[in-house]
């Protein structure tokens, strides 16, 4: 029994999903789909004709065959008959009954829109097929659908390939292997940022009412200028690839001190800040007492302590109450007001560059983002010693002391 009939010239010849084809009821020949997505019809002689098709997905997520701008055929139209639908490289093989032997399938290629709508394009013809990207803990490329009546049914297409940095930036794209040793590029809406509590990239996405989210897996590394490296984990269960991501960033500096490490990273549509777990402390280098940072990273599943010192002086540009961390970046000259993040107390620290004279008075830098400077412990009995406290009311007292002081 023929499941659909396509003409060709004067000729109608019928199709069923087992790949037969006959004519006026005798056998014909056999059919399968040509590179250029065209029907391939094979006679009985062994002779091959090309049929000229249009292969397209519906509304409901249903993949459609048409000729003459008119749907000849709905593989999901029949209840009893299951499809199946798989991605690999690049290329959509489709089973018209999972529980046949016959399969064919459509060379295209694949995008997706600003919706996290995945689009097929087969032939010039694009076809919009409206799902959501899989969850993942591991880095994994899957978009997840239903076909619509009169029998829903979900389907998984899973793309290999690796995750590729757009740009400098937090913007993503997947490039996705295709036959022969090619690739092609799926390009994502912005969505990419960093999970504080694990230390890794993930991206993030909203369509109605679901929130997607996909974890990139790797190793991230601060570097001294801010800038950040991430090497995403080689997953070759889900065959996803090694990447390098190299994020060029800035300190937020209103920030600094204060619970995680936050950074400014561009996209293409403006910054972000993201933020990298962690604590502040000092780091004793050379002379100086320069800001720190520890965190933690995952390498090959084993968890590493790191810390980066950032290279910079502490100043007290007005000889007064205010304290800064000073340092160089891109050519242009940082302050950050860590006033909150120090302890002071009367006299000279043994560390020259540890010490300020303010209004006459030399005040030595005991402790800095908690680390002691071995000038000396303030002692709150002493009523030289001059505490400057985190941000709050205990502050603001402190400050009106430091002033009366000097």
């Amino acid at each position: 029994m023929a499941d659909f009939s396509l003409t060709n010239g004067t000729d109608t010849l019928d199709f069923d999903i087992q790949g037969n084809v006959t004519r006026a009821g005798a056998s014909f020949g056999a059919w399968t789909v040509a590179d250029d997505a065209q029907i391939s019809v094979t006679d009985n002689t062994g002779t091959t004709t090309t049929i000229p098709v249009v292969w397209q997905f519906n509304t409901g997520n249903q993949l459609e065959l048409r000729q003459s701008g008119n749907v000849v055929f709905n593989f999901h139209a029949n209840a009893n008959v299951r499809p199946d639908l798989q991605v690999a490289n690049g290329v959509l093989h489709i089973a018209p009954d999972q529980n046949g032997v016959f399969f064919f399938s459509l060379h295209g290629d694949w995008s997706m829109d600003n919706q996290f709508n995945l689009i097929f394009t087969v032939a010039s013809v694009k076809s919009t097929i409206n799902g959501i990207l899989r969850d993942t803990d591991s880095s994994e490329f899957i978009y997840i659908f239903i076909t619509q009546g009169p029998v829903a049914r979900n389907y998984e297409l899973d793309f290999t390939g690796k995750w590729e940095q757009n740009g400098s930036g937090l913007d993503v794209d997947f490039r996705y292997d295709k036959d022969g040793g090619a690739s092609g590029t799926i390009q994502l809406p912005p969505g990419l940022t960093m999970d504080p509590v694990k230390n890794i990239l993930v991206y993030t996405y909203n369509k109605g009412t679901h929130k997607g989210s996909l974890e990139l897996a790797g190793s991230i590394r601060v570097n001294s200028n801010f800038s950040v490296t991430y090497v995403l984990d080689q997953q070759d269960q889900a065959g996803i690839q090694s990447t390098t991501f190299s994020l060029a960033a800035q300190i937020k500096t209103d920030t600094v001190g204060e619970g995680n490490l936050h950074l400014l990273i561009q996209r293409t549509d403006g910054s972000q800040t993201i933020e990298i777990g962690g604590d502040y402390h000092g780091a004793i280098a050379g002379l100086d007492l320069t800001v720190g940072f520890n965190y933690k990273r995952t390498v090959s599943g084993t968890t590493i302590h790191d810390s980066v010192a950032f290279d910079g002086k502490v100043v007290n540009p007005n000889n007064g109450n205010q304290f800064t961390w000073n340092f160089e970046m891109g050519g242009n000259q940082i302050s950050v007001d860590i006033t909150a993040h120090i302890t002071l107390r009367s006299g000279a620290c043994l560390n020259a560059s540890l010490t300020f004279n303010i209004s006459g008075q030399q005040v030595g830098i005991t402790a800095m983002f908690g680390i002691s400077t071995n000038c000396g412990a303030a002692s709150a009995a002493n009523p030289s010693s001059l505490l400057l406290a985190p941000k709050s009311t205990a502050r603001k007292a402190t400050l009106a002391r430091l002033t009366s002081v000097i």
